[in-house]
């Protein structure tokens, strides 16, 4: 059961793995023929099954191809259902979930955006058995960790906990009864630790100039820059930011205006380097490409040109 380019390689590593003998997809409903999971499993000749809209509540499982059985596992992976309880004890092993956090830390939809967002240094992925009453919530069966470079952005992150998910599904499955047996020990997720990453929406992406850091805008712009540019007010009007110069970048630049002399949200145009400046709490910082609504792209050299922006003079809110 999956969506997604975070779901498509543990799909394939199921395709490939010698232990599984028979294979079929769960998808949610949707008009975009493109969905990469459905993609893969109609080239594959894998069985593709549609999934009510909304909700699993009184959904059967397919039978399997030859009509004689249940499928021993469910394997949920970015599906964006829960599984009522009825629908899990169908499965003779329960159904197992592949979550791009270390649980209990990220419980949610966006646990990926939130570690970006919070400029966490490490994360990685969780293989939990599904709750029947909660999400993420299952006993731990596995969990492998990975180091977030600085320079990550929410796609090269998604794509590197893909892989690592799909990989340690496997060799889950590969000794699924031994993971359960540990995990009913000593892998019960600690309830005092746990957080949560919630879907990312709009009011998530409106940038506060008095109360946040270069690096706080910076890391909303890596983690979901993508979906939900981060965004401010100008001329009464919202203006998307789409490129953001790493602030490290900034550090060595010579010639900047000296901060202290602007409030928190003044937009100067920095010729030199062709970015518009925009002060945050603690000090500049360089944008290149902004969206203001209604209208194309513009450069940072376009947007100054267009607004005549002066030193000081204008204001992001």
């Amino acid at each position: 059961m999956g969506s997604d380019e975070f779901s498509l390689p543990s799909l394939q590593k199921l395709a490939a793995e010698s232990t599984v003998s028979e294979l079929e997809v769960v998808v949610p409903p949707s008009l975009d023929v493109t969905n990469p999971v459905r993609s893969f499993a109609k080239s594959s000749g894998i069985p593709v099954h549609i999934a009510p809209p909304k909700t699993l509540k009184g959904w059967t499982s397919p039978i399997s191809r030859d009509g004689n059985r249940q499928f021993d596992l469910a394997v949920v992976v970015s599906f964006g259902y829960f599984l009522p309880l009825e629908l899990i004890a169908s499965f003779q092993h329960g159904a197992v979930n592949v979550h791009p956090s270390l649980l209990p830390k990220y419980r949610g939809a966006a646990p990926i955006q939130h570690a970006l967002l919070h400029g966490d240094t490490e994360t990685g992925v969780s293989i939990i058995e599904m709750h029947p009453t909660r999400w993420d919530a299952g006993r731990i069966l596995r969990q492998s960790r990975l180091m977030i470079p600085a320079s990550s952005f929410f796609c090269d992150l998604r794509d590197q906990l893909a892989d690592l998910g799909a990989v340690n599904l496997v060799e889950t499955l590969r000794y699924l009864e031994g993971h359960k047996l540990r995990a009913l020990a000593a892998l019960i997720q600690d309830e005092s630790r746990a957080s949560k990453a919630p879907k990312v929406t709009k009011s998530l992406a409106r940038i506060n100039w008095t109360t946040m850091t270069r690096n706080h805008v910076f890391n909303m712009y890596r983690a979901f820059g993508h979906q939900e540019p981060p965004f401010t007010t100008f001329n009464g009007h919202d203006v998307q930011i789409i490129n953001i110069v790493n602030p490290n970048e900034l550090d060595g630049l010579q010639g900047l205006p000296a901060v202290d002399s602007f409030v928190e949200g003044s937009i100067i145009y920095q010729k030199t380097h062709k970015m518009v400046l925009a002060r945050c709490s603690d000090g500049w910082l360089g944008l290149r490409v902004l969206r203001p609504q209604y209208k194309k792209d513009m450069s940072a050299t376009d947007f100054a040109n267009g607004y005549k922006l002066r030193s000081g003079n204008h204001v992001f809110l």
